[in-house]
């Protein structure tokens, strides 16, 4: 009776499985802390951003109330006139 020999392939794929096996854990973990940094990274350009945002609304807030000022003191000017 002969016996059928398996493919080196199959062993191949045994033995990567038996090496990865044990990693998946912590390649689960690695993706979350990678994930979770990520995230955090992406959170403080977008509150960058937004104080930027912020500045310039105050500006143009300060910009348009002198325009105004101004537009105010010369009707007043003509008025008095």
């Amino acid at each position: 009776m002969k016996t059928k020999t398996k493919p080196f392939w199959y062993e191949l794929r045994l033995r990567i499985e038996a090496a990865i096996a044990p990693m998946i854990p912590l390649i689960f973990i690695v993706a979350l802390v990678a994930f979770g940094m990520f995230t955090l990274y992406q959170g403080h350009k977008m509150a960058q951003t937004l104080t930027a945002l912020e500045r310039e609304k105050e500006e143009l807030i300060s910009e348009l109330t002198a325009y105004r000022v101004m537009e105010e003191w010369k009707r007043f000017e003509e008025e008095r006139r």
